[in-house]
């Protein structure tokens, strides 16, 4: 890790950024120098290329109209910005990165988990205002260069001791969204709460009632598109994080086995965050899965995986039965495979597992070869008699008493018979 102000830290800054983002960088720079202006990049990518890791999103800091900025960035790319004139941001999506550009700000918090008054201010009141000391660092951005390290609060030292530390004791009483974040920088670096942190959390976790469902709910994305996102969920469970959001919510080592089987099942797609929010509630009761749907206002998409992959749940002592591949078809059509696939990640007992498997590998495509004007045309009324007929020559199949067209046509003519 290299010292801060010294000329080998622009270098890595600088190396650090595709090309791509670096032009626009310098064509960020030289709007600031026409504008007599200072511009700095901020935040993630300065925390990030110290400690040697990719960078995700690009934070530019202007001393002056960031939304401006991005407008001329905007048009000199070819893209269409994103403005937020309430916060005086904005932000441009190119080639897989984004791009956030902001006027330096100060904010003020009219009561605690309120979205904050910005303000216009400098890159000090920008920096001072931010979550923890590690993305308060910063750097000017120079045509030609960038640096040296703007440190004011202390970042470059925590990074080095793998401390988060929010800047001042209030912080987790402002916006309590933070406490989910320092949980989440915490277990993705492997780095520690810094004590007086700590004690704040957990003096202040009863803030997380004044948070919207909705801040909750991206709170919860962005933990569940983490790597290992169960690292983040234990941690948040031993701090007593998950159940105050959501009273009886917990996380524990069955759900990091159901999460890590969730992702080997997915292979080699990750599991969708539908997955990941129905296995923290398999084992929940009832009123406490409702209670956490609520609470951060899962979309009715999500809501429905969640409460199927419940419901299968529920089903496993019918499952572990000797049911013929009828009856599970029955009890499983209604179902989503995505919900079928959430419950085979959680453990089911083996008995369960076969079946579920044979549902989803092979059970729910079974279809009777025959079609409807088929079945009219060997006497079947049209209309709810050729539905049941359907469905008995799907039964018929799925239980193993038919195989061709010409055993589904003798046991048409057998009902037809039998009707008479």
């Amino acid at each position: 890790m290299n010292l801060p102000g010294g000329t080998d830290f622009s270098n890595v800054l600088t190396s650090s950024l595709p090309a791509a983002l670096l032009r626009i960088v310098e064509q960020a720079a030289g709007y600031s120098l026409r504008h007599g202006q200072r511009l700095y990049l901020v935040g993630g990518w300065v925390r990030d290329a110290l400690l040697g890791l990719p960078g995700s999103d690009l934070d530019l800091v202007l001393e002056g109209d960031g939304p401006a900025l991005a407008l001329q960035l905007a048009q000199d790319i070819g893209v269409r910005p994103d403005l937020y004139p309430r916060f005086k941001t904005a932000a441009l999506h190119f080639e897989g990165f984004t791009i956030d550009i902001a006027t330096a700000r100060q904010e003020t918090y009219p009561s605690p988990g309120s979205l904050p008054v910005v303000e216009q201010g400098s890159l000090q009141n920008d920096l001072k205002r931010r979550d923890f000391s590690i993305n308060s660092m910063a750097a000017e951005v120079h045509q030609g260069f960038i640096g040296p390290l703007i440190d004011p609060l202390g970042g470059y030292s925590d990074l080095k001791q793998g401390f988060i530390r929010i800047l001042h004791p209030a912080s987790f009483q402002d916006d309590a969204t933070r406490i989910l974040r320092a949980v989440r920088y915490e277990q993705r670096f492997d780095f520690k709460l810094e004590p007086a942190t700590l004690d704040c959390l957990d003096r202040d976790r009863r803030y997380l009632n004044t948070i919207s469902a909705d801040r909750l709910f991206y709170e919860f994305e962005c933990i569940l598109s983490e790597r290992i996102p169960e690292k983040v969920l234990a941690r948040a469970s031993d701090l007593s994080v998950l159940d105050t959001i959501s009273p009886g919510l917990v996380f524990e080592n069955r759900h990091r086995q159901w999460f890590a089987s969730a992702r080997r099942i997915n292979r080699p797609e990750m599991p969708g965050l539908a997955s990941y929010l129905a296995l923290m509630c398999l084992e929940q009761p009832t009123e406490a899965v409702s209670s956490f749907i609520k609470r951060l206002n899962l979309p009715p998409s999500i809501s429905k995986v969640v409460l199927q992959a419940y419901s299968i749940r529920q089903l496993f002592p019918k499952l572990a039965s000797d049911l013929c591949p009828s009856d599970v078809f029955c009890l499983l059509k209604a179902y989503q495979p995505e919900s079928i696939r959430i419950c085979l990640a959680s453990s089911p007992p083996v008995a369960v597992r076969k079946t579920l498997l044979r549902y989803l590998n092979k059970w729910q495509f079974v279809k009777p070869l025959l079609n409807g004007d088929d079945l009219i045309q060997t006497g079947v009324r049209p209309g709810p008699q050729t539905g049941m007929f359907l469905r008995r020559l799907r039964d018929a199949r799925l239980n193993g008493y038919s195989h061709s067209r010409r055993d589904e046509l003798e046991l048409v003519h057998q009902w037809l018979a039998s009707n008479h």
